[in-house]
Protein backbone atom coordinates (compact mmCIF):
# COMPACT_ATOMS: atom_id res chain seq x y z
CA UNK A 1 0.00 0.00 0.00
CA UNK A 2 2.60 2.44 0.85
CA UNK A 3 4.38 1.83 -2.06
CA UNK A 4 1.74 2.47 -4.35
CA UNK A 5 1.26 5.75 -2.38
CA UNK A 6 5.02 6.71 -3.15
CA UNK A 7 4.37 5.78 -6.86
CA UNK A 8 1.48 8.66 -7.03
CA UNK A 9 -1.56 6.11 -7.31
CA UNK A 10 -4.55 8.59 -6.56
CA UNK A 11 -7.48 5.78 -6.15
CA UNK A 12 -7.68 2.27 -4.44
CA UNK A 13 -9.84 0.23 -5.02
CA UNK A 14 -11.15 -2.84 -2.50
CA UNK A 15 -11.69 -6.05 -4.02
CA UNK A 16 -13.99 -6.47 -7.20
CA UNK A 17 -14.22 -9.62 -9.35
CA UNK A 18 -12.45 -11.15 -6.08
CA UNK A 19 -14.52 -10.31 -3.53
CA UNK A 20 -16.59 -12.91 -1.77
CA UNK A 21 -19.60 -11.12 -2.68
CA UNK A 22 -18.75 -11.34 -6.44
CA UNK A 23 -18.23 -15.43 -6.34
CA UNK A 24 -21.66 -15.62 -4.16
CA UNK A 25 -23.50 -13.46 -6.47
CA UNK A 26 -21.86 -14.35 -10.00
CA UNK A 27 -19.17 -17.47 -9.45
CA UNK A 28 -15.63 -16.17 -10.28
CA UNK A 29 -12.88 -17.71 -12.59
CA UNK A 30 -12.57 -21.20 -10.86
CA UNK A 31 -8.19 -20.88 -11.62
CA UNK A 32 -8.19 -18.48 -8.74
CA UNK A 33 -8.66 -20.88 -6.48
CA UNK A 34 -7.48 -24.02 -8.53
CA UNK A 35 -4.62 -23.73 -10.06
CA UNK A 36 -5.16 -27.02 -11.94
CA UNK A 37 -8.45 -25.50 -13.91
CA UNK A 38 -9.01 -24.39 -17.25
CA UNK A 39 -7.85 -20.73 -17.30
CA UNK A 40 -11.53 -20.13 -18.80
CA UNK A 41 -13.84 -22.50 -16.48
CA UNK A 42 -15.83 -20.10 -14.74
CA UNK A 43 -18.14 -21.39 -12.02
CA UNK A 44 -21.83 -20.72 -11.31
CA UNK A 45 -22.25 -18.80 -7.99
CA UNK A 46 -20.29 -20.49 -5.27
CA UNK A 47 -22.64 -21.04 -1.47
CA UNK A 48 -21.52 -18.46 1.00
CA UNK A 49 -18.94 -20.42 3.11
CA UNK A 50 -17.03 -21.17 -0.03
CA UNK A 51 -16.99 -17.83 -1.15
CA UNK A 52 -15.77 -16.41 2.08
CA UNK A 53 -13.17 -19.25 2.02
CA UNK A 54 -11.50 -17.70 -1.61
CA UNK A 55 -12.83 -14.51 -1.75
CA UNK A 56 -12.09 -10.78 -0.07
CA UNK A 57 -14.09 -9.99 2.73
CA UNK A 58 -13.60 -6.82 4.92
CA UNK A 59 -14.82 -8.14 8.78
CA UNK A 60 -14.08 -10.89 10.95
CA UNK A 61 -16.03 -13.02 12.94
CA UNK A 62 -17.51 -10.27 14.61
CA UNK A 63 -18.70 -7.95 12.20
CA UNK A 64 -15.70 -5.72 12.37
CA UNK A 65 -13.19 -4.68 10.44
CA UNK A 66 -10.16 -6.55 9.94
CA UNK A 67 -7.41 -4.94 10.88
CA UNK A 68 -5.34 -5.19 7.80
CA UNK A 69 -8.77 -3.31 6.13
CA UNK A 70 -8.50 -0.78 9.15
CA UNK A 71 -4.54 -0.23 8.49
CA UNK A 72 -4.80 0.25 4.90
CA UNK A 73 -7.88 2.59 5.04
CA UNK A 74 -5.82 5.23 7.15
CA UNK A 75 -3.21 4.94 4.84
CA UNK A 76 -5.48 5.91 2.02
CA UNK A 77 -7.56 8.51 4.55
CA UNK A 78 -3.46 9.66 5.78
CA UNK A 79 -2.48 10.36 2.18
CA UNK A 80 -5.51 12.01 1.16
CA UNK A 81 -6.01 9.23 -1.96
CA UNK A 82 -9.71 8.50 -3.24
CA UNK A 83 -10.94 5.12 -2.23
CA UNK A 84 -13.66 3.19 -3.90
CA UNK A 85 -15.51 0.22 -1.69
CA UNK A 86 -15.54 -1.93 -4.90
CA UNK A 87 -18.09 -4.95 -4.32
CA UNK A 88 -18.34 -4.91 -0.72
CA UNK A 89 -21.23 -6.13 0.83
CA UNK A 90 -24.21 -3.90 2.91
CA UNK A 91 -22.26 -4.77 6.26
CA UNK A 92 -18.78 -4.32 5.19
CA UNK A 93 -20.02 -0.75 3.29
CA UNK A 94 -21.46 0.57 6.83
CA UNK A 95 -18.16 -0.63 8.63
CA UNK A 96 -16.35 1.16 6.18
CA UNK A 97 -18.07 4.39 6.60
CA UNK A 98 -18.32 4.19 10.30
CA UNK A 99 -14.42 4.46 9.84
CA UNK A 100 -14.50 6.83 6.96
CA UNK A 101 -16.75 9.33 9.44
CA UNK A 102 -14.26 8.70 11.83
CA UNK A 103 -11.22 9.51 9.66
CA UNK A 104 -12.83 12.63 8.52
CA UNK A 105 -12.08 11.25 5.04
CA UNK A 106 -14.14 12.96 2.26
CA UNK A 107 -12.61 11.37 -0.78
CA UNK A 108 -14.61 7.84 -0.69
CA UNK A 109 -17.02 6.30 -2.95
CA UNK A 110 -19.33 3.66 -3.70
CA UNK A 111 -19.41 2.21 -7.36
CA UNK A 112 -22.74 1.28 -9.11
CA UNK A 113 -24.52 1.60 -6.36
CA UNK A 114 -27.58 0.17 -8.13
CA UNK A 115 -25.48 -3.29 -9.57
CA UNK A 116 -26.66 -6.36 -8.00
CA UNK A 117 -23.16 -6.39 -6.41
CA UNK A 118 -23.64 -3.52 -4.44
CA UNK A 119 -27.39 -2.70 -4.42
CA UNK A 120 -28.11 -0.09 -1.95
CA UNK A 121 -30.87 1.46 -1.51
CA UNK A 122 -31.65 5.38 -1.44
CA UNK A 123 -32.32 5.68 2.20
CA UNK A 124 -28.92 3.81 2.39
CA UNK A 125 -27.73 6.25 0.08
CA UNK A 126 -28.67 9.43 2.59
CA UNK A 127 -27.57 8.30 5.15
CA UNK A 128 -23.57 7.31 3.45
CA UNK A 129 -23.59 10.70 1.99
CA UNK A 130 -23.78 12.30 5.45
CA UNK A 131 -20.59 11.55 6.19
CA UNK A 132 -19.16 12.87 2.65
CA UNK A 133 -19.26 9.31 0.69
CA UNK A 134 -20.24 9.85 -3.26
CA UNK A 135 -21.89 7.46 -5.65
CA UNK A 136 -20.81 6.73 -8.70
CA UNK A 137 -23.71 5.71 -11.26
CA UNK A 138 -22.11 4.11 -14.71
CA UNK A 139 -23.08 3.19 -17.60
CA UNK A 140 -22.46 -0.80 -16.76
CA UNK A 141 -25.78 -0.21 -14.42
CA UNK A 142 -27.45 1.22 -17.30
CA UNK A 143 -26.14 -1.17 -19.95
CA UNK A 144 -28.37 -4.07 -21.66
CA UNK A 145 -25.84 -6.28 -18.82
CA UNK A 146 -27.91 -5.16 -15.64
CA UNK A 147 -30.57 -2.84 -17.03
CA UNK A 148 -30.86 -0.44 -14.52
CA UNK A 149 -33.76 2.02 -15.47
CA UNK A 150 -32.51 5.32 -16.18
CA UNK A 151 -35.54 7.00 -14.21
CA UNK A 152 -34.39 5.19 -10.65
CA UNK A 153 -31.03 6.51 -11.45
CA UNK A 154 -32.30 9.86 -12.20
CA UNK A 155 -34.44 9.68 -8.76
CA UNK A 156 -32.12 8.87 -6.62
CA UNK A 157 -29.76 11.97 -7.49
CA UNK A 158 -32.72 14.14 -6.97
CA UNK A 159 -33.30 12.60 -3.40
CA UNK A 160 -30.01 12.38 -2.27
CA UNK A 161 -28.17 15.77 -3.91
CA UNK A 162 -26.14 16.30 -7.40
CA UNK A 163 -23.15 17.30 -5.00
CA UNK A 164 -23.08 13.17 -4.02
CA UNK A 165 -22.83 11.74 -7.12
CA UNK A 166 -20.76 10.86 -10.55
CA UNK A 167 -21.26 9.42 -13.52
CA UNK A 168 -18.68 7.40 -15.32
CA UNK A 169 -18.79 4.81 -18.39
CA UNK A 170 -17.12 1.90 -16.53
CA UNK A 171 -16.82 0.58 -19.98
CA UNK A 172 -13.85 -2.31 -20.00
CA UNK A 173 -16.39 -4.99 -20.70
CA UNK A 174 -15.80 -6.47 -24.44
CA UNK A 175 -19.63 -5.86 -25.33
CA UNK A 176 -19.43 -2.19 -24.63
CA UNK A 177 -19.06 0.75 -26.84
CA UNK A 178 -16.28 2.66 -26.05
CA UNK A 179 -15.74 4.93 -23.09
CA UNK A 180 -17.00 8.54 -24.66
CA UNK A 181 -20.23 7.04 -26.00
CA UNK A 182 -20.97 5.32 -23.04
CA UNK A 183 -20.43 8.59 -21.02
CA UNK A 184 -22.04 10.48 -24.04
CA UNK A 185 -25.21 7.46 -22.92
CA UNK A 186 -25.16 7.88 -19.31
CA UNK A 187 -25.11 11.84 -19.53
CA UNK A 188 -27.93 12.00 -22.21
CA UNK A 189 -30.36 9.91 -20.08
CA UNK A 190 -29.92 11.83 -17.19
CA UNK A 191 -30.42 15.28 -19.09
CA UNK A 192 -33.68 13.40 -20.94
CA UNK A 193 -35.11 13.02 -17.31
CA UNK A 194 -34.08 16.53 -16.40
CA UNK A 195 -30.32 16.75 -15.27
CA UNK A 196 -29.03 20.12 -16.60
CA UNK A 197 -26.30 21.11 -18.31
CA UNK A 198 -24.70 22.81 -15.20
CA UNK A 199 -25.33 19.61 -13.42
CA UNK A 200 -23.93 17.03 -15.60
CA UNK A 201 -20.76 19.73 -15.46
CA UNK A 202 -20.80 18.60 -11.48
CA UNK A 203 -21.66 15.03 -12.31
CA UNK A 204 -18.82 14.25 -14.76
CA UNK A 205 -16.09 17.10 -14.17
CA UNK A 206 -16.31 18.73 -10.74
CA UNK A 207 -17.34 16.20 -8.07
CA UNK A 208 -15.25 13.84 -9.95
CA UNK A 209 -11.97 16.37 -9.86
CA UNK A 210 -12.99 16.93 -6.31
CA UNK A 211 -12.70 13.10 -5.01
CA UNK A 212 -9.35 13.19 -7.32
CA UNK A 213 -7.50 16.16 -5.63
CA UNK A 214 -7.61 18.03 -8.51
CA UNK A 215 -9.27 21.59 -9.20
CA UNK A 216 -12.72 21.51 -10.61
CA UNK A 217 -12.99 24.44 -12.12
CA UNK A 218 -9.94 23.58 -14.32
CA UNK A 219 -12.11 20.35 -15.05
CA UNK A 220 -14.90 22.22 -16.16
CA UNK A 221 -12.58 24.62 -18.49
CA UNK A 222 -10.57 21.55 -20.19
CA UNK A 223 -14.48 19.68 -20.09
CA UNK A 224 -15.44 22.40 -22.01
CA UNK A 225 -13.28 23.07 -24.33
CA UNK A 226 -13.46 19.39 -25.58
CA UNK A 227 -16.79 19.73 -26.11
CA UNK A 228 -16.36 22.41 -28.56
CA UNK A 229 -13.33 21.07 -30.43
Amino acid sequence: METQVKAGVSIFWLALANHANTYFIVGGKTRRWDPNADPKEHSDPLPWELALKYGHYALDDKGRLKPEYEEAIRIIADNDRALSFGHSTHPEIFALAELVDKLNFKRAFIDHPFSPFVNITVEQMRQLSKVGIHFNFTYDELSPMLGVDPGKMYAAIRSVGVEHFTLSSDAGDTVFPNSVESMRQISGYMMAFGITQAEIETLCMKNPAVIVRADPDEAVRRGRELEAA
